[in-house]
């Protein structure tokens, strides 16, 4: 018994750190303080290493990990925080997806705007929930049976708005589709304004 005692203290002293490492990143990107590395990014070299990192985690769970992105697509961002907020997304749809559907990991120019989606096939958020999605600690699943504190989506926010773009959740039907929206797009300029005629 004072063995299982230890063990469940040793995990919530973990919980704890971990919450507290969250919410110091979250400050940190949200004030700007963190370092940033703009850069040109192969998006689909992007969201195939994300698939890898988290293809043993899809397998257990039944679920399909897919990467859909055009060859050659450049996105520009810091990859390190690019890399976590997708990852984050990832985490939160293998969370929530059904065994036997994919998770779909995509890169696209949408408008004029870059664009990293990550889709799932599970129950989706209504549109009532999707402004408390990305609050601080809002759970989905307030049981606590879902591993997770509640930061995934603001820290996501906090990345794309660092970015000059925004976080989206759209109705995938049946499911989610996140995206992460990056500044315009360098070959998407606003079009000219002709000369009225005879000038």
């Amino acid at each position: 018994a004072l063995r299982h005692e230890l063990e469940e203290g040793i995990e919530e002293t973990r919980r704890i750190q971990h919450l507290f490492r969250a919410i110091m990143r979250l400050g940190e990107i949200e004030t700007g303080r963190c370092a940033m590395a703009m850069e040109p990014l192969d998006a689909a070299d992007l969201l195939t290493e994300i698939r890898e990192s988290y293809l043993p985690l899809a397998e257990d769970g039944g679920v399909v990990l897919a990467v859909d992105s055009p060859p050659g697509l450049r996105i520009r961002g810091d990859r390190t925080l690019l890399f976590q907020a997708a990852a984050n997304l990832v985490d939160n749809a293998l969370k929530y997806a059904p065994g036997g559907r994919a998770v779909t990991l995509t890169a696209a120019v949408r408008d004029g705007w870059d664009e990293v989606c990550i889709a799932d096939r599970g129950r989706g958020l209504a549109p009532g929930q999707r402004a408390l999605a990305v609050q601080r600690f809002f759970r989905l699943d307030p049981s606590g049976t879902v591993p997770g504190h509640g930061l995934g989506l603001a820290i996501v926010r906090a990345i794309a708005t660092l970015h000059g773009g925004a976080l989206l959740l759209e109705d995938n039907g049946p499911g989610l589709r996140a995206v992460i929206r990056l500044g315009r797009h360098a070959e998407h300029p606003a079009a000219p304004t002709r000369p009225p005629p005879g000038r």
